[in-house]
């Protein structure tokens, strides 16, 4: 069952038309794809949804104030979901909505239920999928699931529309001062709702916003027409997947822009033209680094989406984890990082900063395809994304890769205090095993990167050298074959049968990549060279 319209997804971020007439703190603004118009407060700002967002179409916020001390604890904002109607029933994963087949029966004779009359115990059946989404309740249930939708309300129908409007509680124990109102709107075809959320000191006057905003919506028929400008555009362009270009450009909301590049479509937030500049280069730069140090299995044809958010604020509000400088979204094929703010006398701050996370997540783009879709272990992937954080890019070539200047003095701490991990255990680590001790694993990760990769050592030991290309190749080989295997069973679409089969791809390119070394004098020898390195002074 398709759950939304063929072209909801490029209907996102759609076009602002202000109105020059608005009076008081509002300005009219038209989404044509979508047939809404609403009023929009002037303290709030449009952000961007996630690529692969089914519901929620428009999502504002209110503006973050300048002055530090009067930020908000909870920042106000409101979401606009769309929601089709569908027939409801149970869905198959042909989109058939019959319902599942009959029981078995109990055997006439015994009288005991099947499960009960002995033999093998009958495998247990996946609990039934969830009813579509065709409602706002039903949304409330299975994508808020820490709210509960409370006091409903109806009017009488006015132009084919039912409003309702109701109260979000949510559980106290996890929120006791967030507060939510939501207004939504019922048709034939398909509810549009409104939902805001806010600290319970803000709520009387958001409530009163929020109002306003629906007071005023008017509902149209949207303009199926949103990508046809970007498929004309792309047709006379020789470039990667035109297609999925078309599709990012359409989502573009105002104050965004787009740009170009051979392996990569940048889209940007943000005044610093020299740092889109920079970025258009240097990206391509370090795309060709990784190509030379890690072959792809196939042409990596794919195309990445690059967002470069305005701040650290709008790069948290889009969806930035905590603590996290950027991160790489395989499923939206989306880059995320920020333009950090210059720290005047301080060294590694803007610019640089910005840089050291685009090279590192960047790379992670690239071994996802490279791998086919498979991720390295964590000292791997993340050790060797922020050994490209260093790199120093010359006239669109990469002349050398120095010290990470995030990673190098935590390193030397931990090796000073006996907290590093110890090589036999931090190569096998897992992801969450990885992240449990995310601040020490992170750079020694980094360390032991750039210890295979620059120390002489390294250079004079062929069983320490060999390490790293044996990993990568062993990696893409095995994969490789338990891949066409868990096809062949019809095991690709099950997450749980494929997380193994991708768990045993790196225990066994480990395995083959330390054939031989003793793991004690490699540690060793990287202790020693890593005390010997330099923070970076610029």
């Amino acid at each position: 069952m398709r759950q939304l319209r063929p072209w909801i997804a490029a209907l996102v971020l759609a076009l602002f038309v202000p109105d020059l007439c608005a009076q008081g703190g509002y300005d009219t603004t038209k989404f044509k794809e979508l047939g809404l118009e609403l009023p929009l407060p002037r303290d709030y700002e449009q952000i961007p949804t996630q690529p692969d967002e089914d519901w929620v179409v428009l999502y504002f916020a209110e503006r973050v104030p300048k002055d530090k001390d009067k930020k908000k604890a909870l920042r106000p904002e409101l979401n606009v979901v769309w929601i089709d109607w569908v027939k409801d029933g149970p869905v198959t994963p042909g989109g058939s909505t019959d319902a599942p087949p009959a029981p078995e029966p109990e055997d006439p004779d015994s009288g005991v239920p099947a499960e009960k009359q002995g033999g093998e115990k009958p495998e247990e059946k996946p609990p039934p999928p969830p009813p579509p989404i065709n409602t706002f309740e039903r949304y409330v249930t299975q994508k808020l699931p820490m709210w509960s939708l409370k006091d409903a309300k109806g009017a009488d129908p006015e132009k084919g529309w039912r409003r309702f409007e109701g109260t979000l509680e949510i559980d106290s124990k996890r929120g006791p001062d967030a507060r939510g109102v939501a207004i939504w709107f019922v048709s034939d075809k398909r509810t549009i709702a409104l939902y805001g959320i806010c600290g319970k000191e803000d709520l009387e006057k958001q409530q009163k916003i929020w109002r306003t905003m629906a007071d005023k919506l008017e509902i149209g028929e949207p303009e199926d027409n949103s990508s046809e400008k970007w498929t004309r555009y792309y047709s006379s362009r020789d470039v990667l997947d035109a297609p999925y270009r078309s599709d990012v450009r359409s989502k573009l909301v105002r104050g965004w822009n787009a740009e170009d590049t051979k392996n990569y479509i940048l889209i940007f937030d943000t005044k610093d033209r020299p740092l889109i500049r920079l970025i258009s280069t240097e990206l391509e730069a370090m795309r060709a680094e990784y190509e030379r140090l890690f072959p792809p299995s196939a042409p990596v044809t794919a195309v990445s989406a690059v967002r470069i958010c305005k701040d650290k604020a709008e790069y948290h509000q889009y969806g930035g984890p905590p603590s996290s400088g950027g991160y790489w979204n395989s499923e939206a094929q989306e880059l995320v990082f920020y333009d950090y703010e210059n720290v005047k006398g301080k060294a590694n701050t803007g610019k640089a900063n910005s840089r050291i996370v685009l090279y590192h997540e960047a790379f992670h783009q690239y071994i996802h395809y490279s791998c086919g879709e498979l991720a390295p272990h964590s000292w791997y992937n993340e050790g060797t994304g922020d050994y490209f954080s260093g790199s120093v890019i010359s006239g669109g070539k990469v002349m050398r890769i120095g010290v990470n200047p995030w990673r190098i003095a935590t390193i030397q701490a931990a090796i000073e205090s006996d907290q590093d991990v110890s090589w036999e255990k931090i190569i096998r680590y897992e992801q969450g095993q990885y992240y449990a001790n995310a601040r020490i694993c992170y750079a020694q990760g980094w360390s032991m990167i750039y210890f295979l990769r620059t120390a002489k050592a390294v250079e004079k030991n062929p069983q320490w050298k060999k390490i790293l290309p044996v990993y990568f190749d062993a990696l893409k080989e095995t994969w490789k074959t338990e891949h066409a295997a868990l096809k062949a069973a019809g095991g690709l679409d099950d997450p749980k049968r494929k997380a193994e089969a991708q768990a045993r791809v790196r225990e066994a390119a480990v395995t083959k990549a330390f054939e031989g070394v003793v793991l004690s004098d490699i540690q060793s020898a990287w202790r020693e060279y890593t005390m010997t390195l330099k923070v970076p002074k610029n």
